[in-house]
C-alpha cells in the first residue's frame, strides 16, 4: 500500500464497522480520526473522511436508549472531528414472515412441536441507503476528480460495483483510481469478504490495537458530552 502524494479519501459504512469491530468492545467511543490516523501511513494526505450511518430505534434493544448512546456518540464525533462529513441514512422496523431454521423441543416431554417448515411473524430492523449512499459518494468523488486514493472501512459487498466503476475509469478526467479497503473483522470468526479482496487494490484488517489508540476523551467539554457508562 502506497499512497505517498495521493489525494486520499475515506468512506466509512458505519453500521459494518460497528457490526464488525466495535459490538461487544469497550471501544465503542471511538474517534473516527484517529482511527485513520492508526490504519493508513502518511494520514496528512487525507482530504476528507465521510461517516455513513442510520439513526436506529430503541425497540428490539435491552434498555431501549440504543438511540440516545447513538445520538450521544454522533455528537461528540461532530465536535471531536469537525472536519468529518456524517451521512445519514435510516433504520425502517417492519413484520416479516420468515421460516424456522431450527427444530426446537419441549423441555419437559423432549417432543418436537416446531418444525422446520414452521413459520412465524417476527420483527425486523433493516438498515437503509447507507450502502447506497457511500456508493453514490465514492462514484460521485471520482467524477469530480475529488481523490487519487479512495479507502473504504467496510466488509459489505453491496458497494462492490462501485468500487469496480471507480477502478475501471469512470470519471471524465480519464483517471481511473486506486481502491483500498479496509474490513472490520474484529468481532468473532470474520474474514475479509472475497469479492473485495480481488476487487480491490489492497486490504487490511481493523485489530483491536487500532481501537484502543483511537479513542476520544471521556468528556467532550465543549459540547458537554459525555461517555455513556455502559460503553
Amino acid at each position: 500500500m502506497d499512497i505517498t502524494n495521493n489525494r486520499v479519501a475515506v468512506y466509512i459504512d458505519g453500521l459494518n464497522l460497528y457490526n464488525g469491530s466495535l459490538a461487544r468492545s469497550p471501544y465503542k467511543w471511538l474517534d473516527i480520526k484517529k482511527l485513520c490516523a492508526a490504519l493508513l501511513p502518511n494520514e496528512k494526505n487525507i482530504v476528507s473522511i465521510s461517516y455513513f450511518t442510520a439513526l436506529v430505534k430503541n425497540a428490539g434493544f435491552k434498555d431501549g436508549l440504543q438511540r440516545e448512546r447513538q445520538n450521544v456518540y454522533l455528537k461528540a464525533l461532530a465536535k471531536n472531528c469537525p472536519d468529518i462529513e456524517i451521512i445519514k441514512g435510516q433504520f425502517i422496523r417492519n413484520k416479516k414472515i420468515m421460516q424456522i431454521a431450527q427444530v426446537t423441543k419441549c423441555g419437559s416431554c423432549e417432543e418436537e412441536h416446531i418444525y422446520k417448515n414452521s413459520k412465524v411473524c417476527v420483527w425486523r430492523n433493516e438498515e437503509k441507503k447507507t450502502d447506497v449512499n457511500l456508493s453514490v459518494r465514492l462514484i460521485h468523488d471520482a467524477w469530480k476528480n475529488k481523490y487519487d486514493h479512495a479507502v473504504v472501512i467496510t466488509n459489505d459487498t453491496d458497494i462492490m460495483e462501485a468500487i469496480i466503476a471507480v477502478r475501471e475509469n469512470c470519471s471524465p478526467h480519464k483517471l481511473a483510481k486506486k481502491v483500498g479497503f479496509i474490513a472490520p473483522t474484529t468481532v468473532g470468526d470474520r474474514h475479509p469478504a472475497r469479492s473485495l479482496l480481488i476487487n480491490t487494490d489492497w486490504h487490511k484488517e481493523i485489530k483491536i490495537s487500532h481501537l484502543a489508540i483511537s479513542q476520544m476523551p471521556d468528556v467532550i467539554v465543549e459540547g458537554h458530552l459525555f461517555k455513556p457508562v455502559e460503553w
